[in-house]
């Protein structure tokens, strides 16, 4: 994993400082892939926390075509219910072939700090 100053991580998450931070997997077989899924993690994560931001799924470059982006959330209690995770749906076309796969975060200023704590990708 290839990741840009503007991403942070720790043990167990990584988080973007910045709009525009990204990070890159390096030249993997997309074929049959058919959305990536993101858990994000936090003491108060809520869906008006997540609604100021996005994940664009560019392949190639940062700056490449654009293949999805996250759409659907999901939120759920864990443990005493103050810790809660969220699942961010991106669907993404077909693309078949290896590449490299940027992971790009869009966000408004106003945004609360986001954790990713894992990636899955989903076969058709």
């Amino acid at each position: 994993i290839e990741m840009n100053h503007a991403i942070t991580r720790d043990a167990t998450t990584m988080f973007p400082k910045s709009s525009g931070a990204y990070f890159v997997l390096n030249n993997i077989n997309l074929n049959g892939i058919s959305q990536i899924d993101f858990r994000s993690t936090g003491e108060a994560v809520n869906l008006s926390d997540l609604s100021n931001w996005k994940i664009e799924l560019r392949i190639d470059s940062k700056d490449g075509k654009i293949i999805g982006e996250t759409k659907d959330v999901v939120t759920e209690a864990q443990g005493n219910g103050r810790r809660q995770s969220a699942i961010i749906k991106a669907p993404i076309e077909s693309i078949d072939g290896f590449h490299d796969l940027y992971f790009v975060f869009v966000y408004s200023p106003q945004s609360k700090n986001i954790r990713i704590a894992s990636v899955n990708f989903v076969q058709k």
